[in-house]
């Protein structure tokens, strides 16, 4: 072979080759530019007002703006806008205009916390105009400082809150447990609280205007504490006072049925055959049948009893109703039983 052929057909092997390794590694496409990392925007913003302090909370974002753990925020700024009344959302260029920094929340403070976390501050009263109606936002900002835009905007009027509820009586009655308080200022409503136990998490049990309230979901025996919580309404929504001192009750049942009714009495040659209603309170446990007097038989559930010892003589029959704390309430109406007729000869 010629040395020029043996040339050229070596420079096709070479770039067979080089062709073949380029197919295998793929196009090269243009450059990828760097994430721009931003969080997406809190949608969960909340705040109201509890005594003297403002509570505000939100989750961390989950995810940024380009879909990736949003891990990398370096802060979140709250932010207030006075607003004469309320109407309308405000635009970010409004908020953008008239927004005030009200606190931010980075550093040490977001160290054990991430996406998906819920954020919480607090805010002294005394940082905010009374009766000024503002709206609230919050950003979140990456490490370069930037934000995708404003929150969900929420709606506040911080006003001097009601006063402390002071505790006036309470009681056990057959229906439950009565509470009673004295009246706070400027309290329009009160929520009831209650906890099982000593360390019990309190839980809403009602809410009304007035300053008592009859608790009917109680068991006998069992421990329950209760606190009241006066609320005032703004335009944004209540104002929570402080919360009352706790009462502990634990009530117990000493409360007798209502006496059974409807008692009859049939004499047949064997017995008298006696029968009734029942009592209507659900804890019934039994009935103690009386004859003139002298209680003769209990009867665990049933309403009918055959009294086969009676003489052949007038009696007085009634029966009086058992709960399973052991109270008895008293007879019920009693019936006359003659005595037998004699037998004609």
């Amino acid at each position: 072979m010629a040395p020029r052929q043996r040339s050229r057909l070596q420079h096709a092997a070479r770039c067979g080759a080089l062709a073949v390794i380029v197919t295998s590694c793929g196009s090269v496409g243009d450059p990828l530019p760097p994430l721009v990392d931003l969080p997406k925007p809190v949608t969960d913003l909340a705040a109201h007002q509890v005594a003297q302090e403002v509570r505000i909370e939100w989750n961390w974002p989950l995810v940024t703006t380009e879909g990736m753990a949003a891990r990398n925020v370096s802060g979140f700024t709250l932010w207030a806008v006075d607003v004469p009344g309320f109407g309308d959302a405000l635009t970010a260029q409004t908020i953008d205009e008239y927004r005030r920094e009200m606190l931010t929340v980075g550093g040490s403070e977001l160290a054990d916390l991430g996406p998906g976390d819920r954020v919480q501050a607090r805010l002294p009263l005394g940082d905010w105009p009374l009766g000024q109606e503002a709206v609230l936002v919050v950003t979140a900002a990456n490490r370069a400082g930037r934000h995708a835009g404003y929150s969900n905007q929420v709606q506040l009027q911080p006003m001097e809150p009601p006063e402390r509820a002071i505790w006036w009586s309470n009681s056990v009655q057959a229906e439950g447990v009565a509470l009673a308080w004295l009246p706070a200022a400027r309290a329009e409503e009160y929520a009831v609280d209650r906890a099982a136990g000593d360390d019990g998490e309190y839980r809403p049990l009602g809410r009304l205007a007035a300053t008592a309230f009859l608790d009917r979901t109680v068991g006998w025996g069992r421990t329950y504490r209760y606190r009241v919580r006066p609320l005032r309404r703004s335009e944004a929504g209540w104002i929570e006072g402080s919360a009352s001192e706790a009462v502990s009750v634990t009530p117990q049942d000493t409360f007798p049925p209502t006496p059974p009714t409807g008692l009859r009495a049939v004499r047949t040659e064997e017995a008298v055959e006696l029968s009734w209603l029942s009592s209507p309170e659900q804890d019934v446990a039994g009935y103690r049948v009386y004859r003139d007097g002298m209680a003769i038989s209990e009867v665990s559930a049933d309403t009918t009893y055959s009294d086969g010892s009676a003489e052949p003589k007038a009696h007085e029959f009634s029966v009086s109703a058992l709960d399973t704390s052991g109270n008895e309430s008293p007879p019920g109406p009693a019936i006359a039983v003659p005595a037998p007729a004699s037998p004609i000869d």
